[in-house]
């Protein structure tokens, strides 16, 4: 997947869900963390997909 398909997917598909998960993520998020870093790395894993098809074939 070249890069602007992937900034389209994300833009698209993912971003849209961030207010969600940062309110699911404020009961949850332990002490030692902040939710900031949850998202950011949220993120990072997402940047190591090669395509959208392969998160929804994943655990």
């Amino acid at each position: 997947m070249i890069e602007a398909d992937f900034a389209l997917w994300l833009a698209r598909e993912i971003l849209p869900h961030e207010t969600a998960l940062r309110r699911w993520l404020r009961k949850r998020v332990p002490e030692d963390l902040t939710m900031d870093d949850v998202v950011q790395e949220t993120y990072a894993r997402l940047a190591t997909i090669s395509a959208p098809s392969a998160a929804q074939n994943s655990p």
